[in-house]
């Protein structure tokens, strides 16, 4: 990531899903994913993962309505997203920036009452990262 920059991201963790289901279900290309019982070197993965990006921007990019265009998203997809990961998954929504300051206030996110509610139907968690620039926006290890 480049500094100023934010993405939204969608992290799917599930006990057996194809993730080439999720990404048929989302239309969205995964940023990483893997299936449950699929292997690593020598890992065998625990669960389904999949990363998507839902939404990104620049510092100065109206943020409130990259997150509108994100909740839709999700929104569109809420039988289908209670069908599968009520009892069989998690699912988090996740906040990224990118910044290259080393002190002082590094962002601010305030999160509304209408932002959480709406996340609160969907069963989503939230993440919020700060990464420093060119950071690698991967995640390494098996959840």
């Amino acid at each position: 990531m480049k500094a100023d920059s934010f993405k939204i991201k969608l992290d799917l963790l599930h006990a057996s899903m194809d993730p080439i289901e999720i990404t048929e279900v989302f239309s969205i290309q995964p940023n990483f994913s893997w299936k449950a019982g699929s292997c690593a070197d020598k890992i065998v993965h625990k669960w389904t993962v999949w990363n998507g990006t839902l939404a990104e921007g620049k510092k100065g990019d109206d943020f409130d309505e990259a997150l509108k265009k994100a909740l839709t998203v999700l929104e569109g997809r809420k039988d289908w997203l209670a069908k599968s990961f009520i009892e069989d998954g998690e699912l988090d929504v996740v906040f990224s920036f990118c910044t290259d300051l080393i002190e002082g206030i590094i962002n601010e996110v305030e999160f509304y009452p209408e932002l959480l509610e709406r996340l609160t139907k969907l069963n989503a968690g939230i993440k919020f990262q700060v990464w420093m620039e060119d950071a690698e926006d991967t995640k390494i290890e098996d959840e």
